[in-house]
């Protein structure tokens, strides 16, 4: 397990306690784990185009966030299509 799988665990793990405790309403918290998915998703985008590009982190974030713009689709939908077929098309080249 790499540190952002236990990371993302710990995360789950705090905000299933906060929810049982009554701190957190459930759709509080499903909005909580939705959102840690997609920011490991569009961690994972990022880290394949750093790899098939040669690029910074910054770099292929924004090219990713340009792809959503010219599309006009989320960014987090982007980054799951990059992760599953791993084809960076719709991902523009040099910023």
């Amino acid at each position: 397990m790499d540190r952002a799988e236990a990371r993302l665990d710990v995360d789950e793990a705090l905000i299933a306690t906060l929810t049982a405790d009554g701190v957190l309403s459930r759709q509080h918290a499903a909005n909580l784990e939705e959102a840690l998915r997609s920011a490991r998703i569009i961690g994972a985008a990022i880290g394949i185009v750093m790899e098939n590009r040669a690029v910074s982190e910054a770099e292929a974030f924004m090219s990713l966030s340009r792809a959503s713009q010219d599309t006009n689709r989320k960014l987090r939908v982007i980054a799951d299509e990059v992760v599953k077929t791993r084809h960076l098309s719709l991902v523009p080249e040099g910023l």
